[in-house]
């Protein structure tokens, strides 16, 4: 199960994906996002994949994903875009995303921790405990 949290008072949107996952998954919580009225395509993003198994293989895949992300015009905005991963397996498909991406207005940094991804997106400590509180309940709600 995949979901996501808006951030207002941030100007930050989490998605938070879990289990096995494909392009449709990403596309399926991006048309969620866009239809949600707190959704600002300014807010910078943290998408954590640390929990997927994402089953994207090559750069032919990567392409198809930006392409579906590029067609969301709502989504789209100049703003950071921080990935958060935990395998080798997910940076490398996060990194092939990066580098597909670059016709994006996007500044887009693959991490290692949450906490990277906040202080990147210029969270202060005193914010980052409830943004992490806040991505723990993702994680377990997504609990299968």
């Amino acid at each position: 199960m995949n979901s996501y949290k808006i951030i207002p008072e941030l100007k930050l949107v989490i998605e938070f994906y879990s289990g096995k996952i494909r392009i449709n998954d990403f596309i399926e919580l991006i048309e969620k996002e866009v239809k949600d009225e707190r959704f600002n395509s300014k807010y910078n993003t943290i998408v954590s994949i640390d929990q997927a198994d994402v089953d994207l293989i090559n750069f032919s895949e990567a392409k198809n994903w930006v392409e579906s992300v590029r067609s969301f015009e709502d989504y789209i905005g100049r703003r950071k875009f921080a990935i958060v991963t935990s395998s080798i397996k997910q940076v490398i498909i996060s990194t092939m995303f990066v580098y597909e991406a670059k016709i994006l207005p996007m500044q887009i940094k693959v991490f290692s921790s949450i906490e990277a991804a906040l202080r990147w997106n210029l969270i202060n400590s005193e914010e980052q405990s409830p943004v992490i509180k806040k991505i723990e309940m993702l994680r377990l709600c997504n609990v299968s």
